[in-house]
């Protein structure tokens, strides 16, 4: 004998549902509420309007969540794509010359790029591996971690980069890259 799985929505239509999907569907909507009351989000129906159906604050949060997944979206394309432009190459074409790192702790930082090398040693196709070298102020060390850089020509870019070392000259830093390309 096979039970009965439909439900009945609040507008009176009725939809097949597995326990599975049921579970996965409350079970996701249960995580996502107690997440957005720990960090102070409305609920469903404090974020509609009061007096609205569950199912209408539903369509309108997914709608939002939509938009906002899509924003974020754009954002990562773009940052992605500066990257991809930052090839050593790229960086070879601007040996000697000044980024300024920036961090939310130690404000501004000249560093000098003294070196691009190819670490792609096999020269595997479709593989790009390289490390660049910035030297810093002994004044002014900075810690492993993201940085926004700038630079003149090539513009804004966020790198991670790790103190590897000094010279008589000033703190060095790396920055190594590793990515498949087309």
């Amino acid at each position: 004998m096979k039970k009965d799985r439909s439900i009945r929505t609040d507008m009176g239509e009725e939809h097949g549902v597995s326990r599975r999907g049921f579970l996965r569907t409350v079970g996701g909507a249960a995580v996502a509420a107690v997440g957005a009351s720990m960090i102070g989000m409305p609920t469903l129906a404090e974020a509609a309007g009061a007096g609205v159906p569950d199912s209408v604050a539903a369509e309108r949060l997914a709608a939002e969540a939509t938009a906002i997944r899509a924003h974020r979206m754009n954002a990562l394309r773009r940052r992605r794509s500066m990257l991809d432009k930052l090839t050593r190459e790229v960086f070879a074409g601007h040996l000697n010359t000044k980024f300024r790192a920036k961090s939310g702790s130690s404000g501004v930082v000249d560093l000098i790029l003294i070196s691009a090398t190819d670490r792609n040693t096999r020269k595997v196709p479709g593989v790009d591996t390289f490390s660049i070298i910035f030297r810093g102020a002994h004044a002014r060390p900075l810690e492993q971690g993201t940085y926004r850089f700038t630079h003149r020509s090539i513009g804004a870019f966020d790198l991670f980069i790790v103190p590897v070392g000094k010279d008589d000259k000033g703190l060095l830093y790396e920055a190594v890259f590793n990515r498949f390309t087309s």
